[in-house]
């Protein structure tokens, strides 16, 4: 159950441009859950393509060999995937949400398993900390938010963590590029993440350069686009906006999820705000 609050009305005009619930996934016959055990499966998606749940994400996903995804998980808003932490395999979306060069968005909902390491929970491209693209991964009791344009050496444009219990219980994280205010920002559970760099500039810093990110990888959760470094545990409700939402929107997401996205890409307000916005105009139509 969501919580309410003021802080939920989200005023951006912002797309969405991907949305992957996780409770679509194709099970076969359509009852209970899927498993990359026995073969490849679908995972589809609201907004933008569908993805494919399989192994080695350097290369069309195919049978995993040692750790399997499944679907079916109990989730923070439905149902989850489950990512095992000890194999290879991950979930490919192919030619959706590109960076490019204006704002951007990530929101995602996780928890660790008994396997949990680090791993990547989402990035296209981005392997490497001066590698072309964007992840957000796990690390040493850190989740961090990492972005690079690439080219090598002194091309990561900014990586920000912050201390994360490695745990059962589900988490928000939301990583937001704002190329107009030259950073990067990183969110836990609504908040916005103070840690130090990782690997490069200190902060949040950006430097857009006017490129932006055009990689054309595909979206990947759970592993790394090169293969290896698997996430564990399970992924909830993925969704990517094409502007960089301020801190109120990104709380209000967290606060009531998604459920309630409208044609323009705005959670819309919660009964309690709705009920709250009607008292406020009949006080005023009464003055």
């Amino acid at each position: 159950m969501f919580a309410s609050s003021v802080a939920g009305m989200v005023s951006s005009q912002a797309a969405l441009i991907f949305h992957s619930t996780m409770d679509n996934v194709d099970v076969g016959a359509g009852a209970g859950a899927d498993t990359t055990s026995t073969g490849t499966f679908s995972v589809g998606s609201v907004v933008g393509a569908g993805g494919t749940a399989g192994g080695n994400a350097n290369t069309t996903p195919v049978t995993t060999t040692g750790g399997h995804v499944s679907s079916g998980a109990s989730g923070q808003i439905g149902n989850a995937i489950s990512v095992p932490g000890n194999g290879n395999a991950g979930v490919r979306y192919n030619g959706v949400a590109n960076a490019g060069t204006g704002g951007y968005t990530v929101s995602l909902w996780f928890n660790f398993n008994s396997n949990a390491q680090n791993g990547i929970l989402a990035g296209m491209g981005n392997p490497g900390s001066s590698a072309e693209g964007w992840t957000i991964f796990y690390e040493n009791g850190s989740l961090i938010y990492r972005m690079s344009v690439g080219g090598g050496g002194n091309d990561l444009r900014g990586a920000i963590n912050t201390a994360i219990a490695n745990d059962s219980s589900w988490n928000h994280a939301a990583l937001v590029i704002d190329p107009a205010g030259g950073l990067i920002n990183g969110y836990l559970n609504g908040v916005a993440a103070t840690g130090t760099g990782q690997g490069g500039p200190p902060d949040a810093t950006y430097v857009p350069d006017g490129d932006g990110i055009a990689n054309g990888d595909p979206l990947l959760l759970g592993v790394r686009s090169s293969g290896g470094f698997q996430f564990g545990g399970d992924l909830d409700d993925v969704a990517i906006w094409n502007e960089s939402l301020d801190a109120a929107a990104v709380d209000g997401i967290y606060q009531n999820g998604l459920a309630g996205i409208n044609a323009s890409g705005i959670p819309e307000p919660s009964s309690l705000m709705l009920a709250i916005m009607g008292a406020v105009g009949l006080l005023r139509r009464r003055r």
